[in-house]
């Protein structure tokens, strides 16, 4: 089969590889993680297309409500996971009341640092799957943007790859319908952008504080283990390059 670094669905703007990205030991493998926006339009052959391409299991980061609204289709060979990264002790940054908000970084410092057991619950399912996993959440940017980096972190994925790779979702966010409207879609416009430095903020806090994105997760009791299976699925080594 060949890569592409966003498959070509017909229901989805934003499903992309995680595969391909240079590491300190070797390259990303292709085919094992892959981010997304919602998958509520996804049509039989888009399903189809991902079974064949090795998606065992889906983990849907949305809330229960967002999921009910635009619920995944019906699926027969691929497990659905939904895990929710926003709980009552994070702020939604698209549901603040009016005159309140604050910057897209700082709603993902505030999910690092008080939805850990959201994250930890999220890293043990991907190292208990098999396969190919598809994580996602409604536009695929925050949410499913923090997972990335941490993904890519834990695979010692250069920053300036980390943050290429968060910053190419709003290209593909004017595409998509739901999103090309912000002031339909309940929210300000600023909050469709991917810039670079909403991003960079994860990155800067992590190596401040713990150095790396494996001591990070370690330290929020995501075990040895878990780290190491991921680490070792992820990462292809220069020897088999």
């Amino acid at each position: 089969m060949a890569y592409m670094t966003r498959l070509p669905l017909e229901g989805t703007f934003n499903t992309r590889e995680l595969g391909g990205y240079p590491t300190r030991s070797g390259i990303t493998n292709w085919q094992t993680f892959l981010r997304s926006d919602d998958l509520f339009s996804m049509t039989s052959k888009d399903i189809a297309y991902l079974e064949n391409y090795g998606v065992q299991t889906i983990i849907d980061l949305r809330s229960e409500d967002e999921v009910k609204k635009r619920p995944c289709p019906s699926l027969q060979s691929i497990d659905y996971k939904n895990l929710p990264l926003i709980t009552g002790n994070i702020p939604d940054a698209t549901k603040l009341p009016p005159g309140e908000s604050y910057s897209m970084g700082e709603f993902y410092l505030s999910c690092l640092q008080h939805g850990t057991d959201r994250i930890k619950a999220v890293l043990d399912c991907i190292a208990e799957s098999e396969g190919c996993t598809l994580f996602h959440c409604a536009a695929g940017k925050d949410r499913t943007g923090i997972i990335a980096a941490l993904l890519l972190g834990l695979a010692e994925v250069g920053r300036e790859d980390i943050i290429a790779n968060y910053q190419t979702t709003h290209t593909y966010l004017q595409a998509n319908p739901v999103f090309s409207q912000p002031q339909i879609a309940g929210f300000p416009i600023k909050m469709l952008y991917s810039s670079p430095d909403y991003i960079a903020c994860v990155l800067d806090y992590l190596m401040t504080h713990y150095y790396s994105v494996t001591h990070y997760l370690t330290e929020i009791g995501v075990s040895e283990t878990t780290v190491k299976t991921i680490a070792e699925r992820f990462v292809r080594s220069n020897e088999l390059v």
